[in-house]
Parts: C-alpha cells; sequence; structure tokens
C-alpha cells in the first residue's frame, strides 16, 4: 500500500521463497534423494512467478486496482505475462544447473 500500512514487503515471498531454494539446493547436495531436486525445481519456478509479479503488478495491485485505470491494468497484465513466461524458465533453467552440477 502506498501509505506503508500494508502487511507484505514489496519481494517479500520472493526473498522467503530464495531462502527456501538455497536450503533445498544445501540438501539435495548432501543427500544423494531425488526429493530435494524436484522441490527445488518446484520452488524455482514458483520464485520466477512470483518474482514476476512483484515486479509488473505490483503497484497496479494496490487498493485492489480501484487507483489504476483500465488502460494501466491491462498493460500491467500483458507486462505480467511475458514476464512470466520468461522468468519462469530461466530461474528453473538457472536451479537446474546448481543442482545439476554435482
Amino acid at each position: 500500500m502506498p501509505n506503508g500500512h500494508s502487511g507484505i514487503p514489496q519481494f517479500g515471498s520472493v526473498v522467503l521463497i530464495a531462502m527456501v531454494i538455497a536450503l533445498l539446493i544445501w540438501w539435495e547436495r548432501s543427500t544423494a534423494f531425488i526429493l530435494p531436486r524436484v522441490l527445488s525445481l518446484i520452488g524455482a519456478g514458483i520464485f520466477g512467478w512470483r518474482l514476476a509479479f512483484h515486479l509488473t503488478m505490483w503497484n497496479v495491485t494496490e487498493y485492489n486496482g480501484n487507483y489504476a485505470s483500465g488502460n494501466q491494468i491491462k498493460n500491467a497484465r500483458r507486462r505480467y505475462l511475458a514476464a512470466r513466461l520468461v522468468l519462469v524458465p530461466l530461474t528453473v533453467l538457472g536451479v537446474y544447473l546448481l543442482v545439476a552440477q554435482k
């Protein structure tokens, strides 16, 4: 929220997901289980999705979009779709390369 009364800081979920992914990568490197590898790749996809949202839709969705015009919302959704299509595969690929370099 613009007045600082929001409960969720911008990029808050992105930072939390990045910490979980770091722990999963550490777990994957210390064991031979497949579960942490799969969970880290799923987490990377979620990380890219939330990063795309925070980069493109954060200001438009304040106050449920009441202070954004229809054109601003339409442009933000278009940017969000493009960012999501780029960031999700890139983050999954980046985490895959980190996990696969045993």
